[in-house]
């Protein structure tokens, strides 16, 4: 149809085949002459039809442009109805304006649909509609084709107006409402649309965000550096950098009396928060300590994760940036940034990406057109497959182990007691299937990730075991698996981080008791 447009040979070939079929028609100048003409276009249309198939690889190059094509054959057809007499030649020539004024109806309708245009598509709504009021004038149509029109009417008419109501009351407005929760599973499952739009704009209000506190490595050694005395908004949360490069409040690089504990870690560290009373989980960790502990020194919590990072850049920070501060306690929780570090336990996965949502005329359509993709997506990626964590090779084998046996020699040759916790993510290998589908939207290889997780687990239990002195925290208990703890994939909502800050509390509290409490005091 609108593929009549393109230059191909087999287009130019059609193109010229019904042209002159039409010409004929027009031209014909006795009424057997026309009737064959017609007899003759008829024939020549299915031909040029099936010399142009539109095949779901093609349809993307429909353009509404491409409509007028079928219009004008219809429109060139048009006027021999008041020079044909014959029923079946008028018949006949009826019929084949009709086909060629819906083949332009649809592919308007389409192509618009596709690209996104509202007024094309509901032009060509409207004018489908008049098609088929015509059709039913024109023609002595059976009762069952009667009704099969009248649906086809109502369709046309009572969807836009089904989906201005679906429109109203799920828009989301300019700065997409935090307490709708549009990231979460269950909120993005009966609305996708929403959560198209919530994602779109968390993307943005993130490098907006970042873009305004990081600067480049002076020594040109790290990805980038947080800018000192700096702060931006995540949305309506405010993000300060202090004046020795690290998110918080303002600290003295002496520690004198204080017990001082350095979190290292990622942008699950520095903290993704979005609404102003939020928290990264460090502070609430320092939080629950005042409050848990009789302690006989005051206790400093420093957040120095920095987002984007891995725990060999971090590593990298430590001897000019870390050490300094001369902390007691370093805590370190990594895991997705570094997960590349153990391709050699468990090799990367290449799966394709889940058909994202795209916006249509009618929300109403798309969401199903998403809902649909999805399915078959689902139904390709066999997930009770890709779910199994499957074996792996040593994990201590790996650049991973390596990284953390650094961490664990400087931290042990500076008489630091070091805590390494294992990581959380919204899903794992015992989550539903439609949950861990719909973290592909945002985490493609989100299966793999699930397998490597598992392996970092054990990567950190069997460094612990040959390092007594370490101590591993497991922060998964009410936080691993639970998509409302987590804004995306492995950021987490303000309730994830208080889980996560007890656990962590709960993993280090004997630790603390022992050293800080007032029998200890000098």
């Amino acid at each position: 149809m609108g593929c009549l447009a393109q230059s191909s040979l087999p287009g130019v070939i059609g193109t010229v085949l019904l042209g002159g079929c039409l010409v004929a028609v027009i031209a014909a100048r006795t009424e057997r002459s026309r009737h064959r003409a017609i007899l003759v276009s008829w024939l020549a249309t299915p031909i040029a039809l099936a010399i142009l198939p539109v095949t779901p690889r093609q349809i993307h190059l429909l353009d509404p442009y491409h409509s007028f094509i079928a219009w004008l054959i219809a429109g060139a057809v048009l006027p021999t109805l008041t020079r044909v007499s014959a029923n079946p030649a008028r018949n006949g020539t009826k019929a084949l304006v009709m086909i060629w004024a819906i083949c332009g109806d649809l592919v308007c309708i389409v192509a618009s649909y596709l690209q996104n245009h509202p007024v094309p598509f509901f032009a060509g709504l409207l004018l489908l509609l008049g098609t088929l009021i015509v059709l039913k004038w024109w023609f002595q149509v059976p009762p069952l084709g009667i009704q099969g029109i009248n649906f086809c009417i109502v369709l046309l008419i009572g969807l836009p107006l089904v989906d201005l109501l679906v429109r109203r009351e799920s828009q989301v407005d300019a700065q997409v409402a935090l307490d709708r929760h549009y990231y979460s599973y269950k909120v993005a499952k009966q609305e996708p649309a929403a959560f198209a739009t919530w994602w779109k704009r968390y993307l943005e209000q993130w490098d907006q965000s970042m873009g305004q506190i990081i600067m480049a490595d002076p020594e040109g050694v790290l990805p980038f550096r947080l800018k000192p005395n700096t702060e931006s908004f995540l949305f309506d949360s405010r993000v300060t950098i202090n004046s020795l490069g690290f998110r918080g409040a303002e600290f003295s690089p002496d520690k004198a009396n204080a017990y001082r504990i350095v979190v290292l870690g990622e942008s699950t560290t520095f903290g993704c928060t979005l609404q102003a009373e939020d928290r990264p989980w460090p502070d609430v960790l320092a939080e629950l300590i005042r409050e848990r502990l009789a302690i006989s020194r005051p206790v400093q919590v420093i957040n120095a994760g920095v987002p984007a990072y891995n725990l060999k850049h971090n590593i990298g920070r430590l001897q000019k940036e870390i050490l300094p501060l001369k902390p007691d306690m370093i805590i370190s929780y990594h895991g997705a940034n570094g997960f590349r570090l153990l391709d050699e336990a468990l090799p990367a996965a290449i799966s394709p990406l889940p058909s994202p949502y795209r916006q249509r005329p009618l929300k109403l359509l798309a969401n199903c057109e998403y809902r649909w993709k999805m399915i078959q997506y689902r139904r390709r990626m066999n997930p009770q497959r890709l779910l199994d964590p499957g074996a792996f090779s040593n994990p201590l084998n790996t650049k991973y182990a390596d990284a953390y046996r650094e961490l664990i020699a400087i931290t042990s040759t500076n008489n630091i007691r070091l805590v390494l916790a294992n990581y959380a993510m919204a899903v794992n290998s015992q989550s539903d299937a439609d949950v861990v589908q719909f973290y592909r939207i945002a985490s493609p290889p989100v299966h793999w990730q699930i397998r490597a997780n598992v392996v970092h687990t054990e990567l950190l239990r069997q460094l612990t075991e040959a390092h007594p002195d370490v101590r591993m925290v497991n922060i998964h208990p009410n936080l691993d698996g639970d998509p409302d703890n987590f804004i995306d994939l492995a950021h987490m909502t303000q309730m994830g981080r208080q889980r996560m800050a007890e656990n962590m509390f709960a993993g280090i509290r004997d630790l603390l008791e022992r050293e800080l409490s007032p029998a200890q005091k000098e």
